[in-house]
């Protein structure tokens, strides 16, 4: 797992323990799972998630996840993430994910996760959440629910 930060200047976003210079804001939390969520490893993933979102504070506002690296997951997975939607929302604390592939998208579409969560929470890249979070006119978001074969 990792803490993203955005390249100055750039759209792009690093892992905070690799690369230096990168700009973090405090009401914004970005991780990247690099990982199936599955089973084996749903309570890892949750409990490092909470740890940092408690380590930023009362200031944090949004957590994106960022997906891309996630290429499976398995009815525990989407458990896992029903339970992030609860903490988050407790928390007043506002969940959006990028770069969610395919058959990710689709098995969360056939587990109703996406209904629930609403499409407007997923978007193609972590830029395009923060864009949309900012409110900066000419956003785009996908709508992954009309997509299933990326």
């Amino acid at each position: 797992m990792a803490i993203l930060g955005k390249i100055p200047g750039e759209i792009h976003y690093k892992n905070v323990n690799r690369f230096d210079q990168l700009e973090v804001r405090n009401e914004i939390l970005i991780i990247r799972f690099d990982a199936r969520l599955y089973f084996a490893n749903v309570a890892y993933f949750l409990d490092t998630v909470e740890e940092w979102m408690a380590a930023k504070g009362p200031e944090l506002a949004l957590l994106i996840i960022e997906a891309d690296s996630i290429n499976d997951i398995d009815s525990s997975g989407v458990r896992t993430l029903e339970t992030l939607v609860q903490n988050t929302e407790s928390k007043g604390i506002k969940l959006f994910f990028a770069n969610v592939k395919g058959p990710v998208r689709d098995a969360l579409k056939r587990a109703g996760f996406m209904e629930k969560m609403g499409t407007d929470k997923f978007f193609y890249q972590v830029h395009n959440a923060v864009d949309y979070y900012d409110q900066k006119p000419g956003d785009r978001y996908l709508e992954y629910a009309t997509q299933t074969n990326n």
